[in-house]
């Protein structure tokens, strides 16, 4: 009788003992953390990633004086060729990651890491062939990208193809303006803005719902392993970069809010976190204010 009690009394601890470390799973953060590491150093990010996010392909416009459901302070990403001005808020992208684009006549791509917080345009256009590109994982904890026409998968911090048959190609890069949807609309009145979706996507990113993406931001932990680590500054510090034509890089820090015009329209900068700058571009120079 004592040995059937000592049984029952060994699964009744493993039964409590497995509710106990699933709530502590559920419970506490850093857990969560850790397992969200695991799984993305394990390459889990091909998985999550492609199921997780689609591409918006040739989005509908609306002109954007007569859009409404986007409030003023909205931070937008907008970019614009051969006279023709298109944007999209920062919400809705995040939704996508990929916005694969046709403006004044030339095909963009429009990309936003929100792991890195990297918002890149690019000409989607190698040789004669326009690509059309989609979110399939992550790399040095920067958003990788795959085009349809030829199955290369692409770098977006750098524009590169990483493998595939155009392996060491590079886009050619489209300025692209990260600024607040009222500020947009006075420099380009005449523009488009992504017709809204009607749904949660046009209130708010899908991080903000996801326990261990929100509390991405304000963390230092990262999904991978950084190739390179400089402690010139904390690594989500965002700041606000720009490599020269000799291949100098220089980089200065910017407000945590990213809805404050950033750029002209004809300087190609970047705004990302620190950590990210300085994984692809380690010899950077720290300034007060990028020239």
């Amino acid at each position: 009788m004592a040995k059937r009690w000592s049984k029952k009394r060994k699964a009744l601890v493993i039964a409590l003992g497995g509710f106990a470390v699933s709530g502590l799973l559920y419970l506490w953060l850093p857990y969560r953390v850790a397992m969200v590491q695991l799984f993305f150093w394990l390459g889990g990010s091909r998985l999550l990633i492609s199921a997780e996010y689609s591409p918006l392909d040739a989005p509908a416009y609306r002109p954007a004086a007569e859009v409404a459901e986007y409030a003023d302070d909205a931070e937008v990403l907008g970019w614009e060729l051969h006279g023709a001005a298109h944007a999209i808020p920062a919400q809705r992208i995040a939704w996508h990651l990929v916005v694969n684009d046709e403006i004044g006549g030339e095909p963009v791509v429009v990309t936003l890491c929100t792991v890195s917080d990297a918002a890149l345009a690019y000409r989607a256009r190698c040789g004669d062939r326009t690509l059309r590109f989609a979110p399939v994982r992550l790399a040095r904890n920067n958003l990788v990208l795959r085009d349809a026409q030829t199955g290369s998968d692409w770098q977006q911090f750098t524009g590169r193809a990483l493998d595939g048959p155009l392996a060491g190609t590079e886009l050619q890069r489209v300025p692209l303006q990260r600024m607040r949807l009222a500020d947009w609309r006075r420099a380009h009145p005449a523009g488009a803005i992504v017709k809204p979706a009607g749904t949660a996507q046009d209130c708010c990113a899908p991080n903000d719902a996801c326990p261990v993406m929100s509390y991405f931001p304000t963390h230092p932990f990262l999904l991978q392993r950084p190739s390179h680590e400089d402690g010139r500054l904390p690594r989500k510090q965002p700041v606000v970069g720009m490599v020269f034509e000799d291949g100098a890089a220089v980089a200065c820090p910017a407000e945590p809010s990213g809805c404050a015009p950033i750029e002209p329209a004809s300087l190609l900068t970047l705004r990302c976190y620190w950590f990210a700058w300085v994984e692809f571009q380690p010899e950077t120079r720290l300034s007060r204010r990028v020239p």
